[in-house]
């Protein structure tokens, strides 16, 4: 057992992040954070909605088209990506606190997995924003062929449930290293984390606007974003049904979209299989973060 430090919950209710600033939503409206594991209502938050979300396009917008980060080298925002990476180190203990309550987890996995790996891959965008270049090619006829690469523009993430720090981590500063400026729509019913890690990047002195965080539900916050002709990209992890919505509903604007939707995968085992090694790792693949993967291997096929 572990015991809570109440104090990570006095901040509430969490506000919204959106132009570099910690806001109310338009609305007033509030929602509870519920652990899943005993139904406690553990937090509250703002709810955004659809103004909030057309605020933060906005300030995406604005810091995108007039902001200095993507005018920046790729060393200097990957100085801002590890500093965030040092604050999380820091805050270790808070943010696996938070994520369990939030999404459900089981707290050794957050500490040692979910946290580990979310900071792992801050630091390794840290770097990598300093390796984006483009590459030259002399060619037969003395031709000169070369490739360069730019920020998307305004890139918008609405992550699930089922791991909202560590893969909002493994997307959003993927996105903020390449130049971009970012908008995230946590999901609806684990939202904590994603407001702990604005706290983290406001305290590592990102420029406004280039991450901007807005709850609220997807038919309302979601929708906003991805009709806005003002966002350029939406990257989104959850159900096939979903997806296809978004589909449908980017299609006046011809949205770039990258979608990653559910699926249940199947072990298959050979002649050659040794039963005791696949059994092993046929529970560990549907039992993995309490069965809440997207791969999980629900199935064998012998």
């Amino acid at each position: 057992m572990f015991q809570v430090n109440k104090d990570v919950f006095k901040k509430e209710p969490y506000p919204l992040y959106i132009d570099g600033e910690f806001v109310p939503s338009a609305s007033g409206e509030i929602m509870d954070m519920v652990d899943p594991a005993d139904g406690e209502v553990f937090a509250r938050a703002y709810k955004g909605g659809a103004a909030d979300a057309e605020r933060a396009i906005k300030a995406a917008r604005a810091a995108y088209d007039e902001g200095p980060w993507g005018k920046m080298s790729g060393e200097q925002r990957g100085r801002y990506i590890a500093k965030a990476a040092e604050i999380m180190t820091r805050r270790w203990d808070e943010l696996a606190v938070v994520e369990t309550r939030d999404a459900g987890k089981m707290f050794m996995g957050c500490k040692f997995f979910d946290v580990g790996q979310a900071i792992d891959a801050v630091r390794i965008y840290a770097a990598e924003a300093r390796n984006i270049h483009g590459v030259s090619r002399r060619l037969d006829g003395n031709y000169l062929n070369y490739t360069d690469f730019y920020p998307f523009g305004v890139v918008a993430q609405i992550l699930p449930w089922n791991g909202p720090l560590l893969m909002g981590c493994q997307k959003y500063f993927g996105v903020l290293a390449a130049g971009n400026a970012c908008i995230v729509k946590p999901p609806q019913w684990a939202s904590a984390s994603c407001l702990v890690m604005a706290e983290i990047i406001h305290e590592a002195g990102f420029p406004p606007g280039v991450f901007n965080v807005v709850t609220g539900s997807g038919g309302v916050v979601g929708n906003a974003i991805v009709e806005s002709p003002l966002v350029d990209m939406v990257e989104m992890t959850g159900s096939t049904e979903t997806g296809r919505e978004l589909i449908r509903r980017s299609a006046g604007n011809c949205k770039t979209l990258a979608l990653e939707l559910g699926v249940k995968s199947p072990d298959i085992f050979f002649e050659d299989v040794d039963i005791s090694t696949a059994a092993k790792w046929a529970v560990h693949g549907f039992t993995l973060n309490s069965g809440e993967v997207c791969v999980s291997g629900t199935r064998v096929l012998v």
